[in-house]
């Protein structure tokens, strides 16, 4: 089988510009973000472009939950393009995704153990008082839930796509390694931390690629966009 043309972007934190070059000059099967997005217009007017060409699947990152217009601006009819918690085929690749960041009220391995298993149990404690429209506080719907990453770890995935960064990286998380390990796959793409490294990290056959901020990367890691923002591989 033909590998797809699938191009996977970086934190791009309010400049989108190169994600719709991007898609004009490479007319790739896919593309994928590794979330934060930090958008201004909704999802479907800031990429209309790039959709006419291919879809733009995604994880959320932490910064996508800083406020109302962040959150309803990603959120607003894309639940066929949001990956977390799931398993896609794309282009006869199956594909795990896990957005958010591990927050201490929740969970940060392995410094601290989950206090909560899950969204409802967190909702019961919190306090009606910080309820958000009739729910979870909209930072913690941010949030990555033991029970979340319980459950994808039950699936197969060629690819995992997560924001936050795995155990080899210095501010990353052993869980995530596990996870993709678990999933069976052969390479996680990650954001977040905006340094562009590709690192094997074991005998497991798991290369993980972080994506700088504004950068792109084809699926074997080659830099495809450099940002003027972005911090060289190291």
């Amino acid at each position: 089988m033909t590998e797809p043309n699938i191009i996977v972007l970086g934190d791009t934190h309010g400049d989108h510009a190169h994600v719709i070059d991007l898609a004009r000059t490479h007319r790739p099967d896919a593309m994928i973000h590794v979330g934060d997005f930090d958008l201004d217009v909704p999802f479907a007017d800031a990429f209309a472009a790039v959709l006419e060409i291919c879809p733009l699947y995604f994880v959320a990152g932490n910064h996508d939950f800083d406020n109302a217009d962040y959150y309803d601006h990603l959120f607003q009819n894309t639940a066929e393009l949001n990956l977390h918690g799931r398993v896609i085929d794309v282009h006869g690749l199956k594909v795990a995704g896990l957005g958010g960041n591990f927050q201490s009220r929740i969970w940060y391995p392995p410094d601290i153990e989950p206090r909560v298993k899950n969204r409802r149990e967190f909702l019961r404690i919190c306090g009606k008082g910080n309820w958000w429209r009739g729910g979870l506080p909209l930072k913690r719907r941010g949030a990555i839930w033991p029970d979340e990453v319980d459950n994808l770890a039950t699936k197969r995935a060629d690819l995992l796509i997560t924001h936050e960064a795995p155990g080899c990286h210095r501010y990353g998380f052993e869980a995530l390694t596990e996870l993709a390990h678990g999933l069976g796959a052969q390479a996680l793409y990650h954001g977040h931390v905006h340094v562009q490294y590709d690192h094997d990290t074991d005998d497991c056959g798991l290369t993980v690629h972080g994506i700088a901020l504004g950068a792109a990367v084809d699926l074997d890691g080659t830099i495809l966009h450099w940002g003027p923002r972005s911090q060289r591989p190291y």
